[in-house]
């Protein structure tokens, strides 16, 4: 594996078991872990990227992930919380154009998270935004025996599912 050091001001610290033993501790640097298969990163176009910022500032602490860099008027990122992992970022788009998760290009971003009352709470959260509500929180058994997730459309009509893929405690709480 290859490992590189990142510093971002403000960042969580990563597990003791993703840092590189030689590197320096700080709480404001975390160190990537590159395997031969993974995806570093996916980039995303919106019209309205102050907007878009607002939404998803609200959203991603939900679902464990919290700002790698600072913003500036062309870009913003996000990425696991304390640990290394897929990081979004969301770009201006300078050409005008409509979104259609059914066409050519991205259909939809999913958001693991650790239990069902934690789908819940994303899926009210989007009501209380006036998100439009592709699938309330229910099982999805083809997905996996314990696949429980709720869809819902952005802004901007990107898809986010948050998906828990925990079983369903028996006291009835997750």
């Amino acid at each position: 594996m290859l490992t590189d050091r990142l510093t971002f001001p403000g960042r969580p610290t990563v597990p003791a078991a993703l840092r590189s033993l030689s590197a320096p501790e700080s709480p404001d640097t975390i160190h990537r872990v590159q395997t031969p298969a993974a995806i570093d990163h996916i980039g995303i176009g919106v019209p309205d990227l102050a907007g878009a910022k607002r939404y998803y500032d609200g959203f991603v602490a939900m679902v464990g992930f919290t700002e790698w860099f600072p913003a500036d008027e062309h870009q913003f990122n996000y990425g696991p919380a304390g640990a290394a992992g897929t990081q979004i970022f969301f770009y201006r788009a300078d050409e005008p154009g409509a979104y259609s998760r059914r066409g050519t290009g991205l259909q939809h971003l999913a958001f693991t998270v650790p239990d069902r009352a934690a789908v819940r709470r994303a899926h009210d959260w989007a009501l209380e935004r006036g998100s439009d509500v592709v699938h309330p929180p229910r099982a999805f058994p083809e997905y996996g025996e314990h696949a429980y997730a709720t869809y819902f459309l952005d802004p901007h009509g990107i898809m986010l599912e948050v998906v828990s893929h925990a079983a369903e405690a028996h006291d009835g709480t997750a």
